[in-house]
């Protein structure tokens, strides 16, 4: 005689799959930021395997781009050069694959986007430094905002001449001017 289902609660949760899921790309670990590059290719900064891939705009083809230590935030800038947080650094790498350090170690303490503004300015956003730091091209970078209101902002992007930041600790979303002003 064949049993019937048992039926799980509707509380409980569903059981844990036996096998780790994959991505829809299949060869992503633990995707951190994604960037779309000119021609419609997603470019993934990945934890997990230190690299950023790059998915054929059609989802065809993934492989790795390049190989960057601790990989999280990307964006592209108009010569469709990748800019990229690397553990403490900012790396510009372009589509040849050259890379250049923009910001070496001893700046920033946690730093998690980057959004590139008017001039080639870039901007940071660095979690344990409450920071948002302002990178003129070829210049040395300087706060933009730190401190109070800021506790730990993790998330950044650049709209018109307006930076939005998400920053959960402080429960809010801050707008802030490209000169340091800011609204909550």
């Amino acid at each position: 005689e064949e049993k019937p289902a048992e039926e799980k609660p509707a509380d409980q949760p569903p059981a844990a799959p036996k096998k780790k899921p994959r991505s829809a790309f299949g060869k992503i670990g633990i995707p951190m930021d994604l960037a779309f590059d000119k021609s419609g290719a997603i470019y993934v900064s990945d934890l997990e395997i230190h690299r950023v891939m790059r998915i054929a705009p059609d989802g065809s083809e993934t492989k790795e781009f390049a190989q960057v230590q601790a990989p999280r935030g990307l964006c592209f800038d108009a010569e469709d050069n990748l800019w990229v947080i690397s553990g403490r650094r900012l790396v510009k790498i372009s589509a040849a694959g050259e890379k250049t350090t923009v910001v070496d170690d001893g700046v920033f303490e946690f730093p998690h986007t980057v959004a590139l503004g008017p001039n080639k300015t870039a901007y940071v956003c660095d979690n344990y430094a409450k920071t948002i730091w302002k990178v003129p091209d070829g210049g040395k970078p300087e706060p933009l905002i730190r401190g109070e209101p800021l506790v730990n902002p993790v998330g950044m992007r650049l709209v018109g001449e307006q930076l939005y930041v998400v920053d959960p600790r402080a429960k809010a979303v801050f707008q802030i001017t490209l000169d340091g002003k800011l609204t909550p």
